[in-house]
């Protein structure tokens, strides 16, 4: 079945991309199949841009609203969304959490995420602390979780099925790369290495991580 609606990550939150060719009632009922696929992924809040009014008439247009309210998302016209001024060095250090960095570059994240917080970004991610539960890390590239994962990690999120995700400790954490998903068990005994999660002959398979002398994992 072809995507007749995507939710692309985007500065703002996330953007609704969707098929002009394809049935509006086929739209519909795949974006309400992704969104019920994403109970946890989403925060209450996130904002989704919706496409231009020349694009989804206002009938549809206000089904569409309905229907991402209905799952706590706040809906806005991408054209009413002015451009944000460059940040100051203290607004800088508050948009850490589903504010990317632009063109794709590798983002540092220095702390552990505690429940609620979300890191959405177009490229790799690095968490030099833990994912607690609750938290989350979107990235299009892979993703590295220094600490424990106890959240969810969706690398590739842009259909990369070839991005990884490498976490110090996998303990009942959530992890997904492009549209696959697995989660580990809640008794788990976690290994005392690290583990790297990647796509393998149509499943994601976790095995140890091949990583550098002198990295520091945790323990």
């Amino acid at each position: 079945m072809r995507e007749a609606v995507v939710l692309k990550g985007s500065r703002n939150g996330l953007r609704l991309v969707l098929d002009e060719t394809a049935d509006f009632g086929l739209v519909v009922d795949q974006l309400r199949t992704k969104l019920d696929s994403a109970t946890n992924f989403f925060t209450a809040g996130t904002a989704v841009q919706l496409p231009p009014v020349a694009m989804v008439p206002p009938e549809k247009r206000e089904e569409l609203i309905r229907l991402l309210s209905g799952y706590g998302l706040a809906c806005q016209d991408a054209v009413d969304v002015p451009p944000k001024k460059p940040a100051g060095r203290r607004e800088r250090k508050q948009m850490n959490e589903a504010a990317p960095i632009p063109n794709g570059e590798p983002l540092l994240v220095n702390r552990t995420l505690r429940g609620g917080q979300k890191i959405v970004h177009s490229g790799s991610v690095v968490v030099n602390g833990d994912l607690n539960p609750g938290a989350a890390v979107i990235a299009s590239g892979n993703i590295t979780i220094r600490g424990a994962c106890r959240g969810m990690a969706h690398a590739g999120a842009q259909g990369d099925a070839n991005a990884t995700v490498t976490v110090g400790r996998l303990l009942a954490g959530q992890l997904r790369i492009a549209d696959l998903i697995v989660r580990a068990p809640d008794e788990m005994e976690a290994p005392d290495y690290p583990e790297v999660a990647r796509i393998v002959d149509g499943a994601v398979v976790i095995e140890p991580a091949d990583v550098k002398e002198g990295d520091v994992w945790a323990k």
